[in-house]
């Protein structure tokens, strides 16, 4: 514990003595160290000094585990834009990839232009743009399929083997045995289970389980598909993921298309590295040497412009198979023993349809690409039990599935969920086309790379878990956001002490002082800088670029940063429930995604109600308090907060001053409190959404309520104060929180309110008519008003109230310089009679305040300004017209107003009481309103508040 005086006494007291550290586990036997700098240059060092610390490390004794070391640069170090990976089993191989990473500066120049693409040994490089990439999971189709397919990832990852125990076990009704001993047999069993894996009947399950499997371990490491396609049976396995199918049901349809299709009779299929309509007509073409009888062959799979697949009698195949040998054109049986997508599994659609009907069909909460269509799959064909059959029948259009992909995802990672790199493969071909393409028209390329997860049938030299940290490495470098926490999850590893950011060193020299300089900022007004910045090096000498304006931008949301909602993302919420009806609609919609829910209503004190609902009086700071922690004691503690109280209805009469009272109860003082709160008992990370309507001018048509804006203040703040909070602004508009616009509203506000954390969401937002808008700033230049005096007139009356206060004597200064103005000066305490003026004592501390205010006043007047002082506070309404009347009486009409009355705070946002809060913040408090209803009716030039306090600065 440590005291630090500001005169220099520190004290320190040593409380207890620091436990020992818990030595970690052991890790992963592949390790991925990333590294990541926002310059290429900075990345270069970071590599060198790492390779030189592990060097150090490995010379010397008690040297950090490589799993520590990993771990460090994962959740230690923040993601920036020009990224490595290096894949790596111990530390000294680490070393040696680190220090042959480094490229030299005539390879440099290369190196940029291959940036993005994965190396061929173990070390990845990449330069991510200003959006994550979209991943879309690609789910593998029959024929990939081997024995001890991911078992390494059985005996490795929990969850992958919780989900693969719970798939075998619901199978064993349908299939007659447990999958897991055709899937993962011993070794006595290998040559009979690769037999039995073989068929269709139990091909089809297994694959499914398996890519099943991958893509719920995938999404527990924070990797969430925004798009899916899968081949054949894959396409199942996006159904499930998707939603359209439950997991039992499409367990039951996989059993039940495997049957069916291996009851169709033997068969073979070949890919052809021709084009469709070159198949088509080829086929046609042996058809009719058969006399027109049936070539008994037919086009099971359009896979590229350049890949096909054939599929029919084993008979019809060979001898297709040898005409095209004799042509040369390349061809290639595939592992099936049976005519898929043929006229041949006809027999097996109506069968399928029929168990089909028994199934309830959902629409896709993730689009997902149709293998019929080759396009993004429609709500009514995956909710149709005759797609299914058309599906099992028609062919595959995965090519065009892909190019609607490359074509409409921008930035994407095209995962490969399941064994093998055969859809990796054809997606790279995609790839590699469109981005000749663009080169030959001078366009954009496409910005896509695909990766592999699982190791193939034929790759026995690499592992399971090899491939799969591989993978990672390739997504890192490509920009994709990983759950590094997650990925650990099970190990008890520390941080490290590892070489921290390596800074360019570019260095900016500035010249000797020459002086102080002068900034204009309006005739009178000075601004002094010394030292340094005094030589006339500021970026920006022109004052008149120092200036920004906000405006409205139309944006999407980023589907990569939505979270799932539903069972697989359980999380608790907090909903401070508002009087209008939305917040309800808001927790039954959460409710319905199986989220847990706790809501808050305004009453008269803190109370539980029922299960999940309490209410609690907004002014008592206890109340906030005990809430949280009452839901920490029932295990419901807030990971997301949604703070409705700043809603009202239509009914409300927006500018009253007990409404303008309630609001800022209810939005203010509310806020403040619940930070005060989280700050006493809670660590952990949370965001605060908080929801208004009407706050926000966008569309210019809104019926405002800026007396709601006092929330963004808060909103801004919060985050400085408290690390582990994160806070958003979504603003709505009334009109559409009734009627048939409430449920669209209702699914944007969903989506917006599940987006991730983090530094890269936009925090303040507003939904109008289906538009979702971002606030924005815009460099303005200010052009100069001549002699400054445009808004000004010659010997104007103006108003100051707070007018013997520092910025108010400012002011009215520049005003007696400029335009010799006549100034009525308010203030609290006032000043004494002016006959009292000269011989003023000047003994203590007050009579000296005010004998400087005096002579502050008379060189107002000696400037040429007439001045009238009075003591008055501006929230009493009847003192305010007496003094508006006698300045009348004085001077004529007043011509314009500056608000500067207020009190500034010295206390912190998480001690501030509310009493200290209304001094500082008066603009938004009853004094100003008081004030402009006093001025109302008058024509005023202008009116500008100050606003002291700013929440104290921050």
């Amino acid at each position: 514990m440590s005291s630090f005086g500001i005169g220099g006494t520190n004290a320190h007291v040593v409380v207890e003595e620091a436990p020992e550290r818990e030595e970690s586990s052991g890790g992963r036997e592949w390790q991925l160290l990333v590294l990541s700098a926002k310059t290429g240059g900075s990345l270069e060092r970071a590599t060198e000094k790492l390779a030189e610390h592990l060097r150090e490390e490995q010379q010397g004794t008690g040297g950090a585990k490589l799993a520590d070391i990993a771990y460090t640069l994962q959740v230690g170090r923040q993601a920036m834009k020009h990224r490595r990976a290096v894949l790596c089993r111990e530390v000294g191989e680490a070393v040696s990839l680190l220090e042959s990473s480094v490229e030299s500066a005539e390879a440099k120049e290369q190196g940029e232009r291959s940036r993005g693409e994965a190396a061929r040994g173990r070390v990845w490089h990449g330069v991510v743009g200003g959006e994550h990439p979209s991943v879309v999971f690609m789910f593998s189709g029959q024929g990939t399929q081997y024995v001890q397919m991911g078992r390494g990832f059985y005996e490795r990852e929990t969850q992958y083997r919780a989900v693969v125990d719970e798939c075998a076990e619901r199978l064993e009704a349908h299939l007659g045995l447990d999958l897991r001993r055709v899937l993962y047999p011993g070794r006595d069993e290998a040559a009979s289970a690769q037999e039995q894996i073989d068929e269709t009947w139990l091909t089809q399950p297994a694959l499914f389980v398996v890519e099943y499997a991958l893509a719920r371990q995938w999404m527990k490491w924070g990797v969430r598909p925004a798009a899916m396609i899968g081949h054949s049976i894959g396409e199942y396995v996006a159904a499930c993921v998707s939603g359209v199918l439950e997991l039992e049901d499409a367990l039951r349809m996989v059993a039940v298309r495997g049957r069916l299709m291996q009851g169709t009779g033997r068969g073979a299929m070949l890919a052809v590295g021709l084009g469709e309509e070159e198949v088509e007509r080829r086929l046609a073409e042996q058809e009719k040497a058969a006399g027109g009888a049936g070539a008994g062959l037919w086009v099971a799979a359009v896979n590229g412009r350049q890949s096909s697949v054939v599929s029919g009698s084993e008979a019809a195949v060979e001898q297709f198979e040898n005409r095209l040998r004799a042509e040369a054109v390349g061809s290639r049986r595939l592992h099936s023993r049976h005519a898929f997508h043929s006229g041949l599994m006809e027999r097996a659609v109506t069968p399928l349809v029929e168990e089909m009907r028994k199934v309830r069909l959902r629409e896709p909460e993730v689009r997902y690409i149709s293998n019929v269509t080759g396009g993004w799959i429609r709500a009514e064909e995956a909710k149709s039990t005759e797609y299914w059959g058309r599906q099992m029948r028609e062919r595959v259009r995965f090519g065009e599935g892909i190019e609607e992909i490359l074509r409409s995802e921008g930035r994407v990672v095209l995962l490969e969920v399941g064994p093998g790199t055969v859809l990796t493969r054809l997606a790279e071909q995609q790839i590699r086309r469109q981005e000749v393409e663009a080169r030959e028209s001078d366009g954009e390329g496409v910005r896509a790379v695909a990766v592999q997860s699982l190791r193939g049938r034929e790759e026995k030299e690499c592992e399971d878990e090899e491939q799969m940290v591989r993978a990672l490495g390739q997504m890192y470098v490509s920009g994709v956001e990983v759950e590094w926490e997650r990925y650990c999850e099970g190990e008890h590893r520390v941080r490290v002490g590892l070489p921290t950011y390596q800074f360019e060193r570019e260095r900016y020299w500035v010249e000797a002082s020459k002086g102080a300089i002068e900034r204009r900022a309006g005739e009178g007004v000075e601004q002094k800088e010394s030292g340094k910045k005094a030589a006339g090096e500021l970026k920006r000498a022109d004052l008149a670029q120092w200036f920004y304006v906000p405006y409205w931008k139309p944006a999407m949301l980023d589907r990569q940063k939505v979270g799932l909602l539903g069972s697989e993302a359980k999380r608790n919420w907090l909903v401070f429930v508002d009087e209008s009806g939305v917040g309800e609609s808001l927790v039954e919609r959460l409710k319905g995604l199986e989220q847990k829910v706790v809501s808050v209503s305004i009453g008269d004190r803190l109370a539980q109600v029922v299960e999940g609902v309490f209410t609690i009086d907004p002014l008592q700071r206890e109340d906030y308090a005990a809430l949280l922690k009452e839901l920490a004691r029932q295990d419901c503690a807030p990971q997301k907060i949604v703070h409705m109280w700043s809603l009202t209805g239509e009914e409300e009469e927006k500018r009253s001053e007990a409404v303008s009272s309630g609001l800022q109860a209810r939005g203010f003082y509310s806020l403040l409190r619940l930070a005060q709160a989280i700050g006493q008992s809670m660590t952990e990370a949370l965001e605060i959404l908080v929801i208004s309507n009407d706050m926000q001018s966008v569309t210019g048509v809104e019926a405002l309520q800026p007396l709601k804006a006092t929330v963004l203040g808060p909103c801004k703040v919060i985050p400085q104060e408290f690390v582990n909070i994160r806070c958003r602004s979504i603003d709505l508009s009334s009109d559409e929180t009734v009627g048939w616009q409430a449920e669209r509203l209702m699914g944007q506000l969903v989506g917006e309110i599940s987006v991730e954390a983090s530094e890269e969401v936009d925090s303040i937002v507003a939904l109008r008519r289906g538009q979702r808008w971002v606030e924005r700033f815009e460099a303005v230049r200010l052009t100069e008003n001549g002699d400054g005096k445009a808004l000004l007139r010659e010997g104007g009356v103006y108003l100051i109230t707070g007018g013997l206060g520092g910025i108010g004597l400012a002011v009215a200064e520049q005003l007696a310089r400029v335009a010799q103005a006549k100034l009525v000066l308010l203030g609290r305490a006032g000043l004494p009679d002016r006959a009292q003026w000269d011989e003023y004592p000047a003994s203590t501390e007050t009579q000296n305040i005010i004998a400087e205010k005096i002579k502050k006043v008379r060189a107002l007047e000696a400037l040429g300004a007439e001045v009238l002082v009075f003591s008055a506070d501006v929230s009493d309404e009847s003192r305010m017209r007496e003094v508006v009347a006698e300045a009348d009486a004085r001077f004529g009409a007043i011509h314009g107003v500056i608000h500067a009355a207020g009190v500034p705070g010295g206390g912190y946002h998480s001690t501030e009481d509310a009493g200290g809060r209304r001094r500082g913040a008066r603009p938004e408090g009853a004094g100003d309103a008081r004030a402009g209803k006093v001025l109302q009716d008058r024509p005023l030039d202008f009116l500008v508040l100050f606003f002291y306090d700013q929440l104290n600065y921050r």
